[in-house]
């Protein structure tokens, strides 16, 4: 056993509101990782986090390094001596030492390598500490070994089963078959008296502020203390058979045993806090426990795999069987501030939440409920139970112990589908009815029913009660919603803009603002009376909405199909999903209350989440990010720290992680390539990033990342230089000049020796020669201008040819048209069929559009898979007849099922003579054309006319028709 050194400081908060295991049902959340998630084997030995970040996991079957997405395994022949990997730990210097069944490893420089040394090659090494001097101690199967230089010696007694290692003051205690030993770096040993225990016991030790720990093979835990040993006997610690003790980062002393689950103790904490089966873990044969640097969790199991601790301050209720189905509907007040109501699919509990969880009542069938299918529970001021279900209104008087159906009398609904009570004790019901829709009991029992409003809205077909805060009632029926005191019910504001029919969420918070929500998405009515749709506010993913709250601090819950979400009161919407405790995704219309003690309770399809907001800290710790590889077209490069790429290496794929568990869902990164991006590229979940096509120079890739609550890390910059081909480099070029002027130096010594005798002679060798002169400077022009894979003009080139039709030729410049030209369906060919068939496509393409225009238009490659095609002297009839004929343009790539067919959007624009343009417009104008063209599915061409308003020279453009 030893410390875990704390990297970055890191909210303590987190680990207490997690690890609390009040007594009762609850049920804590915890995240597994097995061997469906990639885990080599499900015995995990020991956890360790290394300096970049990652999450190293010892198992006996292998090593595997976490990123969050996925695990990386290890084995034998990748650096290890034995896939039994025993413990792990991360040296002040930023090494990971790896302790195996044979023997030792080591990552450093992101390099896993065996340790070789005559002393520890074939041994099982059990355990690893650093001491106050810096120095790594083994022990191992023949003994306890101390680090010197690139060494390692034996220190004391050799032959004994040495469990655990632990630095104390100046030495290092270390728990071994023989007994507990001290060991100085300088070979003194001291045998220390323990408490009488059978031979080979011992298997852990450690030192807190309490006390010297000694834990045991099935004689569980003693405490040194006072001047003399103690037990701490269950139920103080949870199980006898210690495998391992560890201190936190926090502080928090662990154990970890293989009978009952896992033992925690803060700083300062009085008594010993449990995780087990009893309150959601998997398994109760613990191995480990490890601290992040952002504070999370990680309990290491034996055949349960790696566990997580979820959700800060959040707990599951009604998961275990304790409630009649784990589907919450509703949530009410129950008959105390310390109770609730919680409607379920096949009943109703009363429901004690403080000081320990437990069922007060279940009511079903045989409490009278003609139908357990329970949606809302609520109670009235007299002391009356009211049930809302599927079907049916029941109430239970004061006293009794059945339910009863409603009187003929009373003008409920036929059909539920709401029941409050306000702020005044009046009790409200909403429903379908072809009488009446909502019907109001008095505190005096007179009942009042409305068919329609004081305006004459129909209310037949209620949805919706909401209490004001102001003792008003809302009332949502179709898409409006109306206002009632008790007397009268009269429009209360215009309908908000949500597509469908109705409204099934309706709440005021305590800003005043009015929130509905059905099941086509959220709005919002601010004070000033505008309704403001939510859809597409950031960070709301869901547009199916179930329910509407607001928690003692302000934030406002929205519960959706797909998890709930909190508009914070700064404006933030942030995520509450399974990440964060949630039991279950799907949440239900009735399935919010905040409690008057601060805590939030949410039903969902799985169970009934508890939630205290105080008890949720930010995460202020900045992710890391770490570029792991960098695919070029034949090679790739791990951890890249800059890039030198040739001509044909300049399509990179990067594999990018953002090291941040807290809430690994919601980690992402942005990317900009200077020297190519001004701005930053939206963000992106972790993974891959690809740029193709890069042209020759120099880049600077900048990444950043941010955790889940919206904490940004530095900058990381990689530099990137790529290469000209060789005919595009300046010694080429150079030696292309001194060639030809040695050639005209040549040629004027050939004439000026051979002038007197054969004139004639060398007229016809000058002129020779300069036909070879102007033959290799024609060739040296086109391969300045084309491009090799197509052969045609390559983006530089035309781009010219562009601005020299813009070029004012007199008094204006000349009429052209101009073609923008993309494939549809490229991509999927390259990651299809690979890039040589992208690259046959591409040739394809080119010779297909020579084919489609005139004989003197010109075809260049503007970039990756878009052409550019100039049309001199065009009018709008010839640039539309073209772009009809690439609009039809068809590429077959592929055999049999595999078969794709690449097809191509065009846009275009008809430049009328003198339209005073520049090349940024034109080009502008047809990439505009093009992309209407992609987002109406593409295989199609639009053409406009650019030309000169009246009385101004810059053009505007014309009416557009569509392509093919």
């Amino acid at each position: 056993m030893r410390p875990r050194a704390a990297r970055r400081l890191f909210p303590l908060g987190f680990l207490a509101a997690v690890l609390v295991a009040r007594a009762g049902a609850q049920v804590l959340p915890f995240e597994v990782l097995g061997l469906e998630e990639g885990l080599p084997q499900s015995q995990v030995a020991d956890v360790a986090q290394d300096a970049d970040g990652y999450l190293w996991v010892a198992t006996w079957g292998g090593l595997a390094r976490y990123d969050g997405e996925s695990f990386t395994p290890f084995f034998v022949g990748q650096g290890l001596p034995s896939n039994r990997v025993q413990e792990l730990l991360l040296d002040r210097g930023g090494v990971l030492w790896i302790a195996t069944g044979s023997g030792l490893s080591v990552w450093r420089d992101r390099r896993l390598a065996p340790v070789s040394n005559p002393n520890l090659d074939g041994q099982r090494c059990r355990a690893l500490a650093e001491d106050g001097e810096g120095r790594l101690w083994v022990g191992s199967d023949s003994g306890v070994l101390v680090r010197e230089g690139e060494g390692f010696r034996p220190v004391g007694p050799a032959g004994g089963i040495v469990y655990d290692l632990f630095p104390d003051r100046g030495a290092m205690l270390a728990a071994t078959a023989g007994g507990l030993l001290r060991l100085a770096a300088d070979g003194a040993v001291e045998l220390l008296p323990t408490p009488p225990l059978p031979p080979d016991t011992l298997r852990a030790v450690a030192r807190t502020a309490d006390g010297l720990w000694l834990g045991t093979a099935a004689q569980g835990v003693f405490l040194e203390a006072a001047g003399g040993w103690r037990p701490v006997p269950p139920p103080e610690i949870a199980g006898r058979n210690v495998y391992r003790f560890v201190v936190g980062a926090s502080g928090t002393f662990y154990v970890a045993t293989q009978d009952g689950g896992l033992s925690r103790k803060p700083p300062g904490g009085a008594r010993f806090e449990h995780l087990s089966t009893a309150n959601g873990m998997p398994t109760d044969v613990v191995s480990t426990a490890f601290e992040d640097a952002e504070g999370n969790l990680w309990i290491g199991t034996d055949i349960g795999g790696l566990v997580r601790a979820l959700g800060e301050g959040a707990s599951h209720h009604g998961v275990r069987g304790e409630f009649p189905s784990p589907c919450v509907f509703g949530i009410a007040p129950g008959g105390s501030a310390d109770s609730l109501w919680v409607a379920t699919l096949r009943g109703a509990v009363h429901y004690q939440v403080r000081p320990h969880c437990r069922v007060l009542e279940t009511v079903g069938a045989r409490e009278g409920l003609r139908d357990q299918h329970v949606w809302k529970v609520v109670t009235t001021p007299e002391g009356e139970l009211w049930v809302q279900t599927e079907t049916i209104y029941q109430v239970r008087p004061p006293g009794a112990d059945r339910f009863a159906e409603l009187p003929p009398s009373v003008p409920a609904p036929q059909t539920t589908q709401d029941i409050a009570v306000d702020a005044a004790g009046r009790l409200w019901l909403a429903g379908y009815d072809p009488a009446h829709g909502v019907a109001m009991r008095d505190r005096s029992g007179r009942w009042h029913a409305w068919s329609a409003s004081d305006d004459g809205v129909d209310v037949r077909r209620c949805r919706v009660v909401a209490p004001r805060r102001s003792g008003e009632v809302l009332v949502a029926t179709g898409r409006e919603i109306l206002v009632s005191d008790g007397e009268r019910l009269r429009r209360h504001c215009d309908p908000p803009p949500l597509a469908g029919t109705y409204i099934s969420a309706l709440f005021e918070d305590s800003r005043g603002r009015l929130w509905a929500g059905n099941d086509a998405g959220l709005a919002r009515r601010e004070t000033d009376g505008r309704w403001r749709l939510l859809n597409d506010e950031p960070g709301l993913a869901s547009h199916h909405v179930f329910f509407a709250g607001e928690s003692r601090d302000g934030t406002v819950w929205i519960g959706t199909a797909r998890g709930a979400y909190r508009f914070l009161p700064g404006g933030r919407v942030e995520p509450f999903t399974l990440d964060d405790g949630l039991a279950g995704l799907e949440a239900n219309q009735f399935g919010f209350f905040a409690d008057p003690a601060g805590e939030v309770w949410i039903g969902t399809v799985a169970g009934l989440t508890r939630f205290d907001p105080a008890g949720r800290h930010e995460n202020a710790v900045p992710p890391r990010l770490v570029v792991e590889s960098a695919g070029l077209p034949t090679r790739s490069i791990a951890y890249p720290a800059a890039l030198d790429l040739g001509w044909r290496e300049r399509t990179i794929d990067f594999r990018v992680a953002v090291l941040a568990f807290r809430n690994h869902a919601r980690a992402a990164f942005r990317a900009r390539l200077d020297g190519l991006e001004n701005a930053w590229l939206p963000l992106r979940r972790p993974g891959e990033l690809r740029y193709t096509n890069l042209s020759p120079g120099s880049y600077r890739l900048l990444l950043q990342a941010a955790n889940e609550s919206g904490v940004w890390a530095e900058k990381v910059a990689l530099p990137i230089r790529v290469h000209p081909p060789w005919w595009q480099t300046v010694w080429f070029r150079v030696a292309a000049a001194a060639a030809a002027l040695a050639l005209a130096v040549g040629i004027h010594r050939a004439r000026t020796l051979a002038l007197r005798r054969r004139n004639e002679e060398l007229a016809r060798a000058v002129e020779a020669r300069t036909a070879e002169l102007r033959a290799a400077n024609a060739e040296l022009e086109h391969l300045a201008t084309h491009e090799p894979l197509t052969g045609r003009w390559n983006r530089r080139a035309i781009l010219e040819q562009l601005r020299a039709h813009l070029a004012p030729r007199g008094t204006a410049s000349r009429r052209f048209g101009c073609l923008l030209v993309d494939l549809d369906g490229f991509k999927r060919v390259n990651d299809t069929c690979g890039h040589a068939a992208g690259d046959r496509v591409l040739a394809a393409a080119a010779e297909q559009l020579a084919r489609s225009t005139r004989e003197h238009d010109l075809v260049g490659r503007y970039g990756g898979d878009e052409f550019l095609l100039l049309l001199p002297d065009a009018d709008r009839d010839a640039v539309t007849a073209v772009a009809e004929r690439v609009g039809r343009i068809q590429i077959h790539e592929g055999e049999g099922a595999g078969a794709l067919t690449v097809t191509a959007s065009c846009g275009g624009v008809a430049v009328a003579a003198g339209a005073g343009l520049d090349e940024t417009a034109v080009l502008a104008a047809a990439d505009a054309l093009l992309y209407r063209v992609k987002q109406a599915g593409g295989r199609g061409a639009l053409i406009e006319t650019l030309a000169p308003a009246p009385g101004d020279p810059p053009a505007v453009p014309a009416a557009s028709e569509p392509g093919p």
